[in-house]
């Protein structure tokens, strides 16, 4: 599971911009605030933010205009900005500037190079140099509420972190419970906990029959009978995003499971509820 926060968009250059050497009366350059070659850019909180801009001389080219774009490769991908037109008719410098935003929990890196439709090169295109970046990531913050299904059955869990910024060790609360701490391993970026008592675990329900002449003649299904004691949290982070204002990088899903000793509550005995037991269920967990 995943969510990201990714956009490449292309808007004309309007700056006065330096050239590389020409190449058959042409050439593209990588210039202004874009990454130098092999830059680490981090370590993150928010997503970055990253400028990829261009120069170009299409002299040479054999025609009076024509268009660019920045090519973007990365995580087995390649994505293109939009195509900016180069009309020296404009008096304006001509290139073009693509921002890539994106939010990640751990290192990826990216190469990335400008290129420009040109009769009069091989192929008919001109490329920049090839350049490389390498977003250093940081892992995402998990706070919040989530809606979280434990063996299918939804419960709100909220969690706060026991640190101002970044990833940390959290407490998550819920309804009947006062708290568990979770801690975070970020080799694993997983967090695990231990709790006492759920006073209801809505997850595990009672069944009772009633049978005459060893026929079932009646059947009922009991809800929120059952208390979790002694229980074991492991949460794995499976998705990030960002806040609104895209100053955080956050938790979006996790999956994982819970672990617990079931005891039947004095209503559940009363209604002839199995006594319960130590089990396992599965949960997935969205923000919400």
């Amino acid at each position: 599971m995943s969510r990201t926060s990714t956009a490449l968009a292309a808007v004309a250059l309007g700056g006065a911009l330096a050239t590389a050497a020409p190449a058959l009366g042409a050439s593209v350059s990588l210039v202004g605030s874009s990454p130098a070659n092999g830059a680490v850019l981090g370590p993150q909180d928010a997503p970055f933010a990253i400028p990829l801009t261009w120069a170009a001389d299409i002299t040479g080219c054999g025609v009076p205009t024509t268009t660019g774009k920045v090519v973007l490769e990365g995580e087995g991908r390649v994505r293109a900005g939009n195509p900016v037109t180069l009309d020296p008719s404009t008096g304006q410098p001509l290139g073009g500037s693509s921002t890539y935003t994106r939010a990640t929990s751990t290192p990826i890196t990216f190469t990335w190079y400008a290129e420009i439709v040109c009769p009069g090169a091989p192929g008919g295109m001109l490329r920049s140099e090839i350049r490389t970046f390498t977003l250093q990531g940081n892992p995402p913050r998990l706070v919040g509420a989530f809606t979280v299904r434990v063996h299918g059955t939804p419960q709100v869990w909220t969690f706060r972190p026991r640190c101002a910024v970044g990833a940390c060790n959290t407490v998550m609360t819920r309804a009947g419970q006062k708290g568990a701490m979770l801690r975070y391993d970020p080799v694993k970026q997983t967090y695990t906990g231990t709790f006492g008592t759920q006073k209801i675990a809505p997850e595990r329900i009672c069944r009772t029959t009633t049978k005459v002449r060893g026929k079932v003649v009646r059947s009922r299904t009991y809800k929120r009978v059952y208390s979790a004691v002694n229980g074991r949290i492991v949460l794995n982070v499976r998705a990030m995003g960002a806040t609104p204002d895209r100053a955080t990088a956050i938790v979006y899903g996790m999956v994982g499971r819970q672990t617990a000793q079931y005891r039947y509550t004095p209503r559940a005995q009363a209604l002839g509820c199995p006594p319960g037991r130590r089990a396992t269920a599965p949960l997935i967990a969205l923000h919400r």
